[in-house]
């Protein structure tokens, strides 16, 4: 080392004298060179760096000498040089293509998810139960699952548990549905092969325990509650864990006192859906313009989220007959028809002069009708259904709900909403319908070209205002209630009977008015105990409230008698025989 440097030294001092300097200009070319070489380095180490420019995103360490080999050029200053390397920018295209290679990775990434989340609409074609629905029924189930707070409108009650029932079937998480009529619609809907559970008075309390037990699992399943339900803090709080896919409200029209029942529960819809937080399908009967954009504004639909049901192709007609007559049209029409049929009277007591009437004609027939023992009524109806027998069944209709209260229990006691079988050929009402509304139910029983027919004359119109009166709440006896409710302690459950006395009504007015304070969610029954969950101060309220509601529906009984009355007079024919017409049923 120290003969190297005394030798460089050497060089260096013979260098000084003269025109020596010259010679390292003529060795200058070198850096020139390695500045060629070094720019030749750099423009391979370009791609060299875009190529590890992705690899340095996964691996660190591969190929970073590369970046080094530019770093010893430090006096060539190409610094400069170096600096276009910065069009690592250029790695910006890179930047550019990388969307692409990520535009695949995730549709990779997201087919898992979009199995999941898309592809319940998928199912819904090939789903049995969603196949078996109507073009308009489909078009409502598919917009409520979309997110679109839906109604279906003039979807007779009978086609509940198919609407609800396909929509769960859909899904992969539950389904809630609030029925005045829960337990019937419950009932429908377990044929259907899907797991179903109930809560509200109808149900056990051990069952109600395995219930909640289910709910908790969450999964695919339809959960049928009573409308009060919406608003038990419980249910609710067990939901937030297993969130609804879609939240179906059943007989929707029972929001509002301008329509034929009353649902009093309902009266608070629009609160208790927000609680919920889920997509809105909502069925309501064939009803007034009035009472669906109540609904629309209950539920948060939009005209376009209104959807009407298909209507059926009946044969209608309507005679307008004296009181003699009406047992031979009746019988005429039994012999043109067949058997079998269904005739309908307002009255138990007509049910059975029909039924002597018909039997003495030798016309194969049976009864059943609320004032029967059970054990009869069972005996009849199971023989009107027997696929052997080819009979006439003479009963009352479950649509008439003369009381006003949506889910009445008297209302259901012989028939149910669904056809009693499926080859009826005729239902005859034998007086006319309290509303058009019962009469688009009673009609929702028939196939497609099968024959109805209605029967009225000019005392038709007292005898349905009479019954109405009668059979209606009454706004005195719900304040009356209120007060006798309020003066219970809290601590101490009433019985019916007792609260009857006190508020001065009969036991029957006292059952219904109840029967709508627990559908208010203002007071629990239990085994024939009640016992009040509103404060005194709030009974009175809501007694307030419900009072000035079944007025204005107890308001409204005329002009729906007049609607019925008008539906007879366009469809009669003459007095004696009246032309049938060819018609799809709406009210």
């Amino acid at each position: 080392m120290a003969k190297s440097s005394k030798a460089s030294r050497g060089s260096a001092a013979k260098a000084r004298p003269g025109k020596r300097p010259s010679a390292p200009l003529k060795k200058a070319p070198k850096p020139a060179k390695a500045a060629a070489r070094s720019a030749t380095a750099s423009k391979k180490a370009k791609p060299a760096a875009r190529k590890a420019a992705p690899a340095k995103a996964n691996k660190p360490q591969p190929k970073a000498r590369p970046a080094a080999a530019i770093k010893p050029t430090k006096q060539s200053k190409p610094a400069a040089i170096t600096k276009p390397a910065k069009p690592a920018a250029v790695a910006k295209p890179a930047a550019v293509a990388k969307p692409a290679k990520p535009a695949v990775a995730t549709k990779a990434a997201l087919d898992q998810p979009v199995i999941a989340v898309v592809k319940p609409a998928k199912p819904a074609l090939s789903s049995p139960l969603f196949a078996r629905l109507s073009d308009a029924e489909q078009r409502a189930v598919k917009l409520a699952l979309q997110g679109t707070p839906t109604l279906i409108e003039s979807s007779p009650r009978a086609r509940d548990a198919a609407l609800f029932g396909a929509a769960a079937s859909l899904v992969q998480s539950p389904v809630l549905v609030a029925s005045p009529l829960a337990a019937e619609l419950a009932e429908q809907v377990s044929r259907y092969g899907l797991d179903v559970i109930a809560f509200g008075s109808f149900v056990a309390a051990d069952v109600a325990a395995a219930n909640a037990k289910r709910l908790q699992r969450g999964g695919q399943l339809l959960i049928v509650v009573e409308p009060a339900r919406l608003f038990d803090a419980t249910l609710r709080q067990a939901l937030s864990k297993a969130p609804l896919a879609l939240l179906g409200v059943a007989a929707a029209h029972a929001c509002s006192e301008h329509a034929h029942e009353l649902s009093p529960a309902y009266l608070s819809l629009r609160e208790a859906l927000g609680a919920f937080g889920a997509p809105v399908l909502a069925s309501c009967t064939s009803t007034s313009v009035r009472v669906v954009g109540q609904i629309m504004e209950a539920i948060g639909a939009s005209p376009d989220s209104v959807v009407r049901g298909d209507p059926q192709e009946l044969t209608r007609a309507a005679q307008v007959v004296r009181s003699s007559e009406r047992k031979a049209a009746l019988f005429n029409l039994v012999l043109g028809q067949g058997a079998p049929g269904i005739v309908l009277t307002a009255t138990s007591q007509e049910a059975d002069s029909v039924f002597a009437e018909l039997t003495a004609r030798g016309v194969p027939c049976v009864r059943a009708h609320a004032g029967m023992s059970p054990a009869e009524r069972s005996s009849a109806l199971a023989r009107f259904i027997s696929p052997a027998e080819r009979l006439v069944l003479v009963t009352q209709s479950p649509h008439a709900n003369a009381s006003g209260l949506a889910g009445c229990p008297e209302a259901s006691q012989v028939l149910t909403s669904v056809a009693p079988r499926s080859d009826l050929k005729f239902v005859l009402h034998y007086q006319a319908p309290l509303s058009p509304e019962q009469q688009f139910e009673d009609l929702a029983w028939l196939p497609e070209g099968a024959h109805s027919l209605v029967l009225a004359d000019s005392s038709d119109a007292a005898l349905v205002q009479a019954l109405l009166a009668q059979q209606r709440i009454k706004p005195a006896a719900i304040e009356a209630m209120a007060q006798v409710l309020a003066q219970v302690p809290e601590d101490r459950p009433a019985y019916a009977d007792t609260l009857a006395l006190r508020a001065g009504t009969s036991r029957r007015s006292a059952e219904r008015v109840l029967s709508a304070f627990a559908d208010r969610n203002l007071i629990v029954r239990d085994s024939g105990q009640i016992s009040r969950r509103a404060s005194p101060d709030q009974l009175a309220a809501e007694g307030r409230l419900l009072s000035a509601r079944f007025a204005a529906l107890r308001a409204a009984d005329t002009s729906r008698a007049e609607l019925v009355a008008r539906y007879v007079t366009s469809r009669h024919g003459n007095a004696d025989n009246a032309a049938p017409q060819r018609s799809r049923v709406t009210a």
